[in-house]
């Protein structure tokens, strides 16, 4: 690098602004304004992610619309005055410039920010990832712009991209405010001294992408990262590819799967189980209906003829809990024992709740898939006046959209306001002990482990290490497969540590909504 191109001492006198950020979010954070939460690092991050952290802590914290359109307008006048500042000192062509470049990102923001809340909220993790992506993308798309010189703002974003050194740059901000962020979460207690390490990455990218051209030792991270990626995945692909499952033993007794929220008879991930992949029969399988006991179902099928249940719709799934699991002990009386039941999703809530409330039903051993033991976050009432109403607003609004493109947002009724809308609901649920005669079995994707703050295991005899599959599919996955075999043998599950499934989740999850305890756990007084 050529040092001469650089002035440190002028660079330092132009970065104060971002030390003056940095000391008013510790504390607001140290007065209890703010929640102590990882992603307060990002508060003080690189343009446009300070616009992106900015609305997710208003979504959740502001109580009403004018205080949040009002908070707001005050910080965005604040992250434009400090942006035309860095750029070189406050003229109106910097503040216009400013402007622009945050009313650019504010769309996106937004939206992330919304759809990051309702991965909590819902625990829909895929609602997560995509906010994740969106602010990815944007970031790079946006975050070299101020400081390429240009005067126009789709030339500053011309430029930005097509320099492979600035983009070079911002990914490796991008890991290592991650990394700051992920031992916020780890260690919550490092989380206000993490403050001063991003701001003083967020200082040293601000004084270096102007003159990244003088930089020569960006052209190696790139390569070695998709190669390293690319021997992972090939690694993974193989194993995959040419490992083969044993065939299990036959096995006595039945099995009662039961499938997610918003499934229908003959259709959800479970009925597409192979009942041979665990040593049963078609004449031993049995699936769960929400709409209770029944003759069975004609025409649609899973793997095996739909036996017995009644015909069920989205609409049964969205039941009572309690009601729901009253229809699961009426349809496992009278089955052969020893019994399985298999509960993926909203189900397992189901089977945990029956199983660990009901003693003397003829259950053995209860399987859990993708079970969520605790809700990061919960949704207020309509109309309810307090912390986390816009965000509660804009899912409601949302949820018409999303049953358009398929997907069923039923907030309102007694079952999701039960485990969803109180972020207590999961918890009280999971949290009580199955009786002694029942052995349980949980599995989770790793990729749920960034909505499980708490860790992924609950009380059951069981806890399988994380399976790197989809939530909707995990069902199918014969990693699955492997562990409930072992499981049904009585063999010991072998010891796990899911590094690299816990390090994303914790990089990731600041990039999240603070949860529902960091928020009613600050300390007087509020912001509001």
């Amino acid at each position: 690098m050529r040092h001469s191109t650089i002035d440190w001492r002028a660079a330092a006198r132009r970065t104060w602004p971002l030390a003056v950020v940095a000391a008013a979010v510790m504390v607001l954070a140290t007065l209890g304004v703010l929640p102590v939460w990882s992603g307060l690092v990002y508060l003080v991050g690189l343009p446009p992610l300070d616009i992106f952290a900015d609305l997710r802590l208003l979504l959740v914290l502001a109580p009403t619309w004018p205080a949040f359109a009002g908070l707001l307008a005050v910080l965005v006048c604040v992250r434009i005055v400090v942006l035309a500042y860095l750029l070189g000192g406050i003229t109106w062509r910097r503040l216009r410039f400013a402007a622009l470049f945050y009313s650019a990102a504010a769309g996106p923001a937004l939206v992330a920010a919304q759809l990051s809340y309702m991965g909590f909220a819902i625990l829909y993790v895929r609602a997560f990832w995509v906010s994740v992506w969106i602010t990815i993308v944007t970031f790079i798309v946006l975050a070299a712009a101020p400081w390429s010189g240009a005067v126009r703002l789709r030339t500053s974003v011309a430029e930005g991209l097509s320099s492979y050194k600035r983009i070079v740059a911002l990914m490796i901000y991008l890991a290592v405010i991650a990394m700051i962020g992920a031992a916020a979460e780890q260690w919550p207690s490092l989380t206000l001294a993490a403050i001063p390490a991003a701001v003083l990455a967020t200082a040293l990218v601000v004084v270096l992408l102007p003159h990244i051209d003088a930089v020569r030792s960006l052209l190696w991270p790139v390569p070695v990262a998709l190669t390293g990626v690319a021997l992972f995945l090939a690694a993974w692909g193989t194993d995959r590819l040419f490992v083969r499952e044993p065939v299990p033993p036959s096995r006595e007794g039945s099995l009662m799967v039961m499938s997610g929220i918003n499934s229908s008879s003959g259709d959800g991930a479970v009925y597409r189980l192979p009942p041979e992949s665990f040593g049963f029969t078609c004449e031993q399988m049995y699936y769960y209906s929400y709409a209770g006991p029944g003759d069975g179902v004609e025409g649609p099928e899973g793997q095996c003829p739909i036996r017995t249940g009644a015909p069920f719709t989205g609409e049964d799934t969205h039941q009572p809990m309690d009601l729901l699991a009253e229809h699961l002990a009426a349809q496992v009386e009278g089955l052969p024992r020893p019994i399985t039941v298999v509960g993926h999703s909203h189900s397992a809530w189901v089977a945990w709740l029956a199983a660990s409330t009901k003693p003397d039903l003829p259950i053995d051993r209860v399987i859990v898939l993708s079970a969520f033991p605790e809700s990061g976050h919960g949704y207020v009432d309509a109309h309810t006046v307090g912390e986390g109403r816009i965000a509660a607003d804009l899912l409601r609004i949302a949820a018409p959209i999303a049953t358009e493109f398929g997907m069923v947002l039923a907030i309102d009724t007694p079952a999701l306001q039960r485990v969803l809308g109180d972020p207590e609901g999961p918890a009280q649920i999971m949290q009580a002990p199955l009786p002694d005669h029942v052995r349980g079995l949980s599995i989770v994707a790793a990729t749920d482990l960034v909505l499980l703050p708490s860790g992924w295991t609950i009380g059951a005899e069981v806890n399988a290490c994380p399976v790197w599959n989809s939530h909707p599919t995990l069902p199918n996955s014969p990693a699955v497969a492997r562990e409930i075999n072992r499981f049904l043998d009585g063999e010991q599950s072998p010891e796990c540590a899911p590094v690299v499934a816990e390090l994303l989740a914790a990089a990731t999850r600041p990039l999240g909504v603070p949860r529902h305890d960091q928020i009613v756990q600050r300390s007087s007084p509020r912001m509001f």
